[in-house]
């Protein structure tokens, strides 16, 4: 007897980091973590399946390591290298941007002052 409904079709799958955090200890060494997901997109629809503690990555933070750059979309060689040092000043640029960028809304009035 077959299954309810059962379809054979095409399906394409693939495991992605779905959250990358950051460790940054006041008195010990920064790393990066990442946490994956299988996802499968079939007939239409995407599922995503976390992978849980087991397929967890960190990578501690080496200021002579470095990083073989990588098309994002093409998963391609570009030929450059980053440095853990670059990254992490690279890092540290855009939460220092992000933070001056919430103070300075926070000491603006929440509305436009009308003068008359």
């Amino acid at each position: 007897m077959s299954d309810y409904r059962q379809q054979q079709g095409v399906a394409l799958s693939w495991r992605r980091a779905a959250q990358v955090t950051i460790n940054n200890p006041l008195a010990g060494v920064p790393s990066l973590g990442f946490q994956e997901e299988d996802v499968v997109q079939a007939n239409g629809q995407t599922f995503r399946t976390p992978l849980g503690a087991t397929s967890a990555l960190t990578v501690p933070f080496d200021p002579a390591g470095s990083i073989a750059l990588v098309n994002p979309e093409t998963g391609a060689p570009l030929g450059a290298t980053v440095s853990h040092q670059e990254l992490y000043v690279i890092l540290y640029s855009v939460y220092l941007k992000a933070a001056q960028d919430r103070d300075i809304a926070a000491e603006a009035p929440p509305f436009p002052v009308v003068q008359e």
